[in-house]
């Protein structure tokens, strides 16, 4: 039986954890991931975490398309609390404007797919649902 390569995905997490609860998107993506999936499979994902910052948008925005520009994304996550309150509306537009602007200039002409959590406990559900692994 031949041995399979995995490519590793690169998913990008945009949330506001740390604007909400003080602590980061990246400890919220740890702390699902090591509760739910085994280390196997989390070696098939670099999940980097991308903490929106609604006090200082306009600088949150300019470092997201920087973050976004800065590599290949497999996936873009974008969290519930970012886009499920009416007030929030034009922060999820303006944020997902950046995504789709910054993820179709892939420099292979790829494209991330953009998929979206429910809570911060799903963020592995969320993920793998889009991007199931073989094995």
């Amino acid at each position: 039986m031949a041995n399979v390569t995995v490519t590793q995905k690169h998913i990008l997490t945009v949330g506001l954890t740390k604007y909400l609860t003080g602590n980061t998107i990246s400890s919220a993506i740890d702390a699902d991931w090591t509760a739910k999936v085994d280390p196997a499979t989390r070696k098939q994902f670099n999940n980097v975490g991308f903490d929106i910052d609604p006090n200082d948008f306009p600088e949150s925005l300019r470092d997201l398309r920087q973050t976004l520009h800065s590599q290949e994304w497999d996936g873009v996550l974008i969290g519930w609390c970012t886009r499920g309150y009416a007030e929030r509306t034009e922060l999820f537009e303006q944020v997902m404007n950046v995504c789709v602007d910054e993820t179709t200039r892939g420099a292979k002409g790829s494209r991330a797919r953009l998929i979206f959590s429910t809570g911060p406990t799903n963020l592995a559900e969320t993920t793998l649902r889009s991007f199931p692994v073989l094995g």
